[in-house]
C-alpha cells in the first residue's frame, strides 16, 4: 500500500463521508444532465459531444465541449496541490479545504441558477450553460482527486467505470487467493468499499432524478450540503 493508502487507513476511516461524496456525485451528474442535457461528473461524455459537434459542423459547440474538461483537470490539480503534494512532502493532506471549495461552488450554482444566470433549467444553451458546465466539472475534478488520493486510488468518486473495473478484478482475486490469507481479507474490504461507492453513486443519481425536476437549480444545494458535511466530519476527526 502506498503512502496515500496508509494515510487513508489511519486518518480517514470510517468511510461514511466518502460514500456521502459518491452520492453527491450522483446528484451532480443527474442535475447536470437534467439542467442542460450534459453529463458532468466525468470527461467521457464531453469527448463524445466534441466529436459529434465536429461531425455536424457545429464548431462553437465542439470547442465548448473540448474546453469544459479542462476545468475537471484544473480541479484535479488543485486537489493534488493541497493533498497529494503534501503527502509526498511528509505533511498532513488538507482534505477539508477542497471539500469546502466544492460546497461553495455548488452553493453558488444553486443560488445563481435560481436567479437565472444559467438560463432555463432543462434546456441547453451554449452561452448560458458553458459556465454551469465549467463549475460543475471543476467541482467534480476536485472531488475525484481528493477521494482518489485519500483512498490510495482504491475509489474514484465521481464516475463508476474505474471502480467497476477494479471491483471485477478484485472479485476474481478473491477467488484464487488463499481463503484465510491477510491479502484476501484486505481485498474483500476493498471490494466492499468499491461496491459501497457504486451503490452510493446510484442512490444519489436516483434521488437527483426526483428532486431536480421539482427544485431545478436549487437542488444543487443537496450535494453542496453533502460536501460540507464530509468536510466537517474530517475536520472533527483531525482537530
Amino acid at each position: 500500500m502506498s503512502g496515500t493508502g496508509k494515510g487513508f487507513w489511519s486518518g480517514c476511516a470510517p468511510l461514511a463521508h466518502w460514500f456521502l461524496l459518491a452520492a453527491g456525485a450522483g446528484l451532480i451528474n443527474t442535475g447536470g444532465f437534467l439542467a442542460c442535457r450534459r453529463f458532468v461528473s466525468h470527461v467521457t461524455g464531453f469527448a463524445t459531444m466534441h466529436g459529434i459537434g465536429l461531425a455536424e459542423g457545429n464548431w462553437a459547440d465542439a470547442a465548448s465541449m473540448a474546453s469544459v474538461p479542462l476545468y475537471f483537470l484544473l480541479g484535479c490539480m488543485f486537489a493534488a496541490w493541497v493533498a497529494d503534494r503534501r503527502i509526498q512532502k511528509g505533511l498532513n493532506p488538507l482534505y477539508v479545504l477542497p471539500l469546502a471549495v466544492i460546497a461553495a461552488l455548488l452553493a453558488f450554482v444553486a443560488v445563481a441558477g435560481g436567479r437565472g444566470v444559467f438560463g432555463e433549467f432543462g434546456h441547453y444553451d451554449l452561452k448560458a450553460n458553458h459556465l454551469l458546465l465549467a463549475i460543475l466539472c471543476l467541482a467534480c475534478g476536485i472531488q475525484n482527486a481528493v477521494v482518489s488520493t485519500a483512498t490510495g486510488l482504491i475509489l474514484r468518486s465521481t464516475h463508476l467505470t474505474g471502480t467497476t473495473t477494479d471491483l471485477g478484478t478484485g472479485l476474481v482475486r478473491c477467488l484464487w487467493m488463499p481463503r484465510n490469507s491477510p491479502e484476501r481479507r484486505l481485498e474483500r474490504r476493498f471490494n466492499a468499499m468499491r461496491a459501497g461507492q457504486i451503490a452510493a453513486f446510484i442512490l444519489g443519481a436516483s434521488i437527483g432524478a426526483y428532486v431536480f425536476p421539482h427544485w431545478h437549480y436549487l437542488a444543487f444545494a443537496l450535494p453542496a450540503g453533502l460536501a460540507l458535511v464530509s468536510a466537517v466530519i474530517i475536520w472533527l476527526r483531525h482537530r
